[in-house]
C-alpha cells in the first residue's frame, strides 16, 4: 500500500463562523440566553461573540467575496486531488488576509482516492431520451453498459420498506425523492428537506443492494430546476454487501423518468459509469 500526505487546513475560525450564522438576529447575552446555548460547552464569551459576527455578517458581502474567490480562484478540490493542494495554500493565505495570527496545516495520510470518470445514461424504452447523469461521489464504475428497469421509490424509507434479498433483482432502483415538495412544519427550516434528501444519496447504494438491485439513481437534490446533475458523496460501502453503481440525475430528467412511469409501461435505461475507486478495498 502507497500512502500519500497531504496538509491539511485547521478551520477552527470558520466553525465559530458557521455558529454565528446559526444563531437568532438579536444580540449579546440576552440572545445566547433565548438559544439555550450549553455553556458546559460554549462559554457565553464565545456566544456572546458568535451573535456579535452573525450581525455583522449580515451588515456585509463579506462571506460571499470569500464563496466567490474561492469558487474562482481554486474550483473543484476534491482531497488528493491538484485542487486539494491549491484550496490549502488559498486558505492559509486568505485566513492570514482575514486577520488570523494563528493559521497552520497538519499531515493526513491519503491511502485510497476515487475518479469520478464519464457518466452517460439514456431511456431505451418506452421513449428514448439521452439523460443527464453525474456519479455520486466514491460510487464505483459499471464496467461498461448497465441496462435495468427502473423501480420508482418516492423515498429510501419506500426502498427500505421493500424485503430484502432478491426483491429488485436486475432492477435499476430510483429514488424520485424531491426538495421542492417538502413542506417545513411551523418553525421548521426549509433545509430539513434538505437532510431528508441526502439520506438517499448517503446511503441508498447500500440499502438498494441488499435488495438486489443492479444499481440505483436519485434526482438530484436541492429546488434547482436546471437540467444539470449534481451530487455529493455516498457514506461509503459496506464490506459484506455487493457494490452497485450510484448516480444523480437532472431535476427534469427526474420529471422526464416520472413522467414515463405514469403511462403503465416499464422503463428502461442504459447507464455507463467509468467512475472508479483507487487504492486498497
Amino acid at each position: 500500500m502507497t500512502n500519500r500526505n497531504f496538509n491539511i487546513l485547521i478551520r477552527t475560525p470558520v466553525a465559530f463562523l458557521l455558529l454565528a450564522t446559526m444563531l437568532a438576529p438579536t444580540a449579546g447575552a440576552q440572545a445566547a440566553e433565548e438559544l439555550r446555548i450549553d455553556h458546559s460547552i460554549i462559554s457565553s464569551e464565545i456566544a456572546d461573540h458568535a451573535v456579535l459576527l452573525r450581525e455583522r455578517a449580515l451588515l456585509d458581502n463579506l462571506s460571499v467575496d470569500i464563496v466567490e474567490s474561492l469558487t474562482t480562484e481554486v474550483g473543484p478540490r476534491r482531497i488528493g486531488t491538484e485542487g486539494d493542494k491549491r484550496v490549502i495554500e488559498w486558505s492559509q493565505a486568505k485566513f492570514r488576509e482575514l486577520g488570523f495570527d494563528r493559521v497552520w496545516t497538519e499531515e493526513v495520510i491519503l491511502d485510497r482516492g476515487w475518479t469520478r470518470g464519464e457518466a452517460r445514461a439514456e431511456i431505451l424504452s418506452p421513449y428514448p431520451h439521452n439523460i443527464v447523469m453525474t456519479a455520486l461521489g466514491y460510487s464505483v464504475g459499471t464496467e461498461g453498459d448497465l441496462v435495468g428497469e427502473l423501480v420508482e421509490f418516492k423515498s429510501l424509507e419506500d426502498l427500505e420498506a421493500v424485503p430484502e434479498g432478491d426483491s429488485l433483482k436486475g432492477k435499476i432502483a430510483f429514488v424520485s425523492y424531491s426538495m421542492s415538495d417538502f413542506v417545513p412544519e411551523p418553525g421548521q427550516s426549509e433545509f430539513v428537506g434538505y437532510g431528508l434528501g441526502t439520506r438517499a444519496r448517503g446511503r441508498g447504494h447500500v440499502v438498494a443492494a441488499k435488495r438486489g438491485a443492479e444499481a440505483i439513481i436519485i434526482r438530484s437534490v436541492g429546488t434547482d430546476n436546471n437540467r444539470y446533475a449534481h451530487t455529493g458523496s455516498g457514506y461509503g460501502y459496506v464490506d459484506d454487501v455487493k457494490k452497485i453503481p450510484a448516480a444523480a440525475v437532472s431535476a427534469p430528467d427526474a420529471i422526464l423518468i416520472q413522467n414515463m412511469m405514469k403511462r403503465g409501461e416499464p422503463v428502461t435505461m442504459k447507464m455507463n459509469l467509468t467512475s472508479e475507486i483507487t487504492g486498497p478495498e
